[in-house]
């Protein structure tokens, strides 16, 4: 028994496709909790379309961001597991089926995430990616996503936030983060680092999806390389003691970032990307104020 929690915001054609590959799964949530932050609610009765499924639908125009959200929807589980979905996901029919299964093997794990099977890199990316993200900034997703790990288990300290499960325990001691607001970016890396401290965490190959990117609600390309360059500052701060070592892989995750900013310059012809860069590092210098993704009144109790 498992619920799925939905943050969802302004994309109901992407949300009715993801519900529509829950309904056709081979093993069937309890209950589904939908957390609608959209501009106007939707005239459809979620309540009332699935007759195999409860479903639970929470307009809450007023909650901010997707950690929030999920934090909300948390309350409302019942089952063993909590499911979380990005609204443009849509799962293969034997996804439930397959992470449940790893669940019950595999008592050491205690969140579980599946693949983006769509989300693939090139080796050569691949290997850059794993060269510049080391220590506490580790991470096998886009490894995992492009299909170059063949296990179908795979331990792991960070997870994505849009396609993982984790079991109810974890949610005894563990909140997402509601500094982090708005369409946010790194909260998964954040909570998935902050529970790995004390409980495993897996990646599974064989629990697959396809995600569909939506363009909605995204951040414009200057905005994204700003976000990207404060959301690591955030986690780096927040999380990470600073050694020689940990201050080396910060270095190491800034050049990456930079690298993505010059690829990104060269096949637009623009400096976006670059323009984003120093705003990142703007907001950073200044405290993460203005960043939009940071409530800055609460971030000053943390820092």
């Amino acid at each position: 028994m498992f619920t799925v929690v939905i943050p969802t915001k302004n994309r109901y054609e992407d949300l009715n496709r993801l519900l529509e590959s829950i309904s056709n799964q081979t093993l069937l949530p309890q209950r589904v909790v939908i957390v609608d932050q959209s501009d106007k609610k939707s005239d459809f009765d979620y309540e009332k379309s699935n007759s195999d499924i409860e479903i639970k639908y929470l307009y809450e125009p007023q909650v901010s961001g997707l950690c929030a959200a999920k934090n909300l929807g948390v309350k409302y589980a019942v089952g063993d597991c909590v499911y979380f979905f990005d609204d443009d996901i849509i799962l293969d029919n034997d996804f439930f089926e397959t992470i449940d299964r790893h669940f019950k093997q595999n008592p050491q794990y205690y969140g579980i995430c599946g693949r983006q099977k769509n989300s693939k890199s090139s080796k050569f990316k691949v290997a850059m990616f794993d060269l510049l993200h080391i220590g506490p900034f580790k991470d096998i997703r886009k490894k995992c996503n492009s299909g170059y790990i063949k296990e179908s288990l795979v331990q792991t300290d960070v997870l994505p936030g849009g396609i993982t499960a984790y079991r109810t325990e974890v949610f005894k001691e563990f909140e997402f983060d509601e500094i982090l607001i708005k369409y946010c970016l790194g909260e998964d890396m954040d909570f998935s680092y902050r529970v790995s401290r004390k409980y495993q965490l897996a990646f599974a190959t064989d629990a697959t999806a396809l995600h569909n990117h939506s363009k909605i609600g995204r951040y414009d390309p200057i905005e994204s390389f700003a976000c990207k360059v404060a959301g690591y500052g955030y986690f780096y701060r927040k999380n990470v003691k600073e050694t020689k070592k940990t201050k080396a892989a910060y270095i190491l995750v800034n050049i990456g970032i930079f690298l993505d900013a010059a690829v990104y310059a060269l096949k637009n012809k623009n400096t976006d990307s670059f323009k984003g860069l120093k705003r990142g590092r703007a907001y950073i210098k200044n405290g993460f104020a203005d960043v939009p993704f940071i409530n800055t009144t609460k971030i000053r109790e943390v820092f």
